[in-house]
This record gives structure tokens, sequence and C-alpha cells, in this order.
């Protein structure tokens, strides 16, 4: 009988840390997603006049996602972009859109009219 009563508690207790895993781990996760996607509409929604995005390339760049980022490093023939970061990807497109010759395939393509 003891041996039974250890058993169905075992199982008790093991039913209840899978509880608290659903508790403490995934339904907070759950929540910080739908906060994020939630927050990213709205972020997507705030318009940066077409000017500062002009005078400084930077703010473009910065509100572009890694694909985008990505498609217009393959235009200006960055060559190893695929293993970038955002981070280190934005720095190479700055620095290629400081030559001449970048800035006028910008143009041709309409990506980037008043560069």
């Amino acid at each position: 009988m003891n041996k039974e009563n250890n058993k169905d508690i075992e199982k008790l207790r093991l039913n209840i840390y899978g509880l608290l895993a659903i508790l403490i781990v995934i339904i907070p996760e759950w929540f910080a997603e739908l906060a994020l996607r939630v927050g990213y509409k709205d972020i997507n929604n705030i318009q940066i006049k077409k000017g500062a995005w002009n005078k400084y390339p930077s703010l473009k760049l910065a509100s572009m996602n890694t694909k985008e980022l990505r498609i217009l490093a393959n235009k200006l023939k960055i060559f190893g972009y695929s293993s970038d970061t955002k981070a280190i990807l934005s720095k190479r497109i700055l620095k290629r859109l400081k030559r001449r010759r970048a800035r006028k395939i910008l143009k041709e393509i309409g990506e980037w009219n008043a560069l």
C-alpha cells in the first residue's frame, strides 16, 4: 500500500511539474510573441519623412528588415552578404553607398531616388 501511494505521489508531482512548466515557460512565450506581432505592425505604420531618408541613408537601412537588406546588397553587388547579420550588412551597404557607382545603380533601378 505504501509503494502504491509513493507511485501516485510521484505521478502527481510529475503532473504538477508539467503544469508549472507550461505556466512559467510556454504561456509567457505566447504573450511575448503576440506583443511583438502587435508592436511590429504599429511600428510599420509610423512614417518617416522621405527627406530624412534621403539625407541619412542609415535611417532607411535601419527601417529595412534583413531580407530587404540582402536584396539591396545583391543589387549593389556586395558579395558574401548571406552570412552577415543585419548590423554588419547595414555597415557594408553604407560603405558601398559612399561610392558614386553604387548610388547610380540604385537610381537606375528606382530603389533610392534622391541619393
